[in-house]
């Protein structure tokens, strides 16, 4: 078969849908599978399903997007810079919906359309409208500055551009151009992605090293037959060696300050904790409590001594232990080094369709961009590790950290302090 002929096939799906909507969908999952998995359709099936789509999109499109090599994504997002040339804003769904893919995954190929992407700005309303300069080279960085110097006003949208841009020299940039006007709305800007301003020094909050916790499909207990779970996601996949396997879930004898429950078990790290930044300790039990959990205002806090077993703060001071029970399914994870192209990613646009259990890298924060102060010594502490929703308890239910929310773990490395909390939508 041709292309043109791949084409037709991927036209004829999405004039169903646009017929019968997501009944034809689900109707008709195993077509949605082979045109969105083979390597001859999914390429023509996205651009037809751009061009069907039109000022809407929906997560399993957005989700397919994830299949395409860089190369057919490359493609896909030219033609999609191509649709917003020609759509009014407001029609922009499905073209903007790419956009934003392309900037999360491989944000190397909207470098050349980045200049035309400044006037379009295709989801300038949304919190992901600054994304595409993630992949701003250094004759767009200095584009960037020139526009900022012409400014009669402090642009501070071109700060988040320059900032999302994450190089030494957009940082650099920003910093000069922003940090005299108002060193503390810079410093808010950065923790966004994941840097602080610190005694006039931009200072990682982040590891650059990346890791996803990859737990076997029985455990998670993922209903695929679901018609937007029709694959599964290349972040849930156990690719190659691990480079760590861990114990995880069951109970610690050490107690939680607050309700005296025993802590939850977590991850086990040593061989990886050096990338993580942490050399403290050389191995490390992280835990928390599921009863307390946490918020942004008010993290749980754990010590660790030299062997890198956790205990609250404030210390434990009870007469009577806990008997309430809640506990996480025991297994061993995997620790497995992420791809380049899933170093990002974000809760609102992953629908519960990726892996979110991860190590290092920047954290996929639901809404707030909290990095809580050591209670020992007051700096901020980087972030550590995270885990998503819906990890199995025992008695067959599920966790949920506070409804669809997120548990986030940060370390202090000269204090060897731990803190959690969880957030939710």
């Amino acid at each position: 078969m041709t292309y043109a002929q791949y084409m037709k096939d991927g036209l004829k799906f999405w004039n169903g849908y646009r017929a019968d909507g997501l009944d034809f969908v689900r109707s008709h999952v195993e077509e949605l599978t082979r045109l969105a998995l083979r390597p001859e359709t999914r390429l023509p099936f996205a651009v037809e399903g751009m061009r069907a789509l039109g000022p809407i999109t929906l997560p399993f499109y957005g989700e397919s997007l994830s299949l395409l090599a860089p190369r057919e994504l490359e493609v896909l997002a030219g033609e999609a810079v191509t649709l917003l040339r020609r759509t009014e804003r407001g029609s922009r769904g499905a073209a903007a919906a790419v956009i934003a893919h392309a900037s999360l995954q491989v944000p190397s190929v909207l470098t050349p359309h980045l200049p035309e992407l400044f006037q379009l700005l295709p989801n300038e309303a949304a919190y992901y409208g600054e994304w595409p300069w993630r992949g701003a080279d250094s004759s767009e960085v200095a584009r960037l500055g020139t526009v900022a110097r012409k400014a009669e006003e402090p642009p501070w949208h071109l700060c988040g551009f320059l900032v999302g841009a994450r190089s030494d020299e957009a940082l650099a940039l920003a910093q000069r151009l922003f940090a005299p006007i108002d060193s503390p709305r810079l410093d808010r800007v950065l923790r966004q992605v994941g840097r602080e301003l610190v005694d006039h020094r931009i200072r990682p909050l982040t590891s650059e090293a990346v890791f996803h916790v990859v737990f076997d499909d029985d455990y998670l207990r993922v209903d695929y037959s679901d018609p937007e779970h029709v694959w599964t996601h290349p972040t849930l996949l156990a690719e190659g060696l691990p480079a760590e396997r861990s114990p995880f879930g069951g109970v610690l004898a050490e107690r939680c300050g607050r309700c005296a429950t025993p802590l939850a078990r977590l991850l086990e790290l040593s061989a990886i904790l050096p990338e993580l930044g942490v050399h403290s300790r050389s191995q490390v039990q992280f835990a928390t409590c599921l009863w307390c959990q946490g918020s942004a205002e008010a993290p749980l806090y754990f010590s660790h001594d030299e062997s890198g077993t956790p205990a609250s703060l404030p210390e434990v001071r009870v007469s009577q232990p806990s008997t309430r029970h809640l506990r996480l399914n025991e297994t061993v994870a995997r620790v497995q080094r992420t791809r380049q192209r899933w170093r990002f990613q974000d809760w609102g646009l992953s629908t519960h369709r990726q892996n979110l259990h991860r190590v290092g890298g920047e954290p996929t924060f639901i809404g707030q961009y909290v990095y809580p102060r050591c209670p020992r010594c007051s700096g901020r502490m980087p972030f550590l590790l995270q885990f998503d929703s819906w990890l199995p308890l025992e008695g067959d239910a599920f966790l949920h950290w506070g409804g669809e929310g997120l548990a986030y773990l940060f370390w202090c490395d000269p204090c060897a302090t731990s803190a959690t909390f969880v957030e939710s939508p």
